[in-house]
């Protein structure tokens, strides 16, 4: 069966990018203050991350052949697989950072903004190297 792009797996993914930069934005806003707007990233991301891919497994991909048995195998390489994603979110993240500065609305438009610059990156690795091909249907 050949990969192709499907307009309501994209909507759930994104749905489930929402949610993640909800839990993103939140783990920032947090950290922010403790640490920086920089590091607070880091664990945001790792947040936000997992439960995408909690989402995305059990409702996005659910129909997809998975590459793992295993799910904690399946849940580090997804982690592993975001990292391109990450890549892309975090340098628009500290661009928009260093332009808007680190108020309330500023932290929360730049991850924002590094969201929506990660997903389409993690939306085809992750159709790519974790939730293949569509299970044939009987």
């Amino acid at each position: 069966m050949k990969k192709t792009f499907q307009i309501k797996e994209f909507i759930y993914f994104g749905l489930a990018g929402f949610i993640g930069y909800l839990i993103d934005a939140g783990f920032t806003l947090v950290l922010a203050d403790i640490v920086s707007p920089y590091l607070a990233r880091i664990p945001a991301f790792i947040g936000a991350a997992t439960a995408t891919w909690l989402i995305n497994r059990n409702f996005t991909f659910r129909h997809s052949n998975k590459r793992h048995n295993n799910v904690y195998k399946e849940y580090i390489h997804y982690l592993s697989i975001m990292v391109f994603g990450l890549i892309a979110n975090y340098t628009v993240y500290a661009i928009a950072i260093i332009v808007l500065g680190h108020s309330t609305f500023s932290i929360l438009a730049s991850v924002a903004f590094g969201s929506l610059a990660g997903m389409l990156v993690n939306y085809f690795n992750s159709k790519s190297f974790i939730f293949t091909e569509k299970k044939p249907r009987l």
